[in-house]
């Protein structure tokens, strides 16, 4: 059950980074994560780069 909701919580997170453009602390609410630095560790997790970088994409 966790990998289906860490899935899509990965999907999510690099549409609402890529399409609309939210800052970090908004798209870390977005998807239940308690503060911003949680949310950026899972994003690099699942990328290998930051919410910031993949947003200059």
């Amino acid at each position: 059950m966790r990998d289906l909701v860490d899935e899509a919580r990965r999907v999510k997170a690099i549409e609402l980074v890529t399409l609309h453009h939210l800052n970090v602390e908004q798209i870390a609410l977005r998807l239940g994560y308690t503060d911003a630095a949680t949310f950026i560790r899972a994003f690099r997790r699942w990328t290998g780069t930051t919410p910031g970088a993949c947003s200059r994409c």
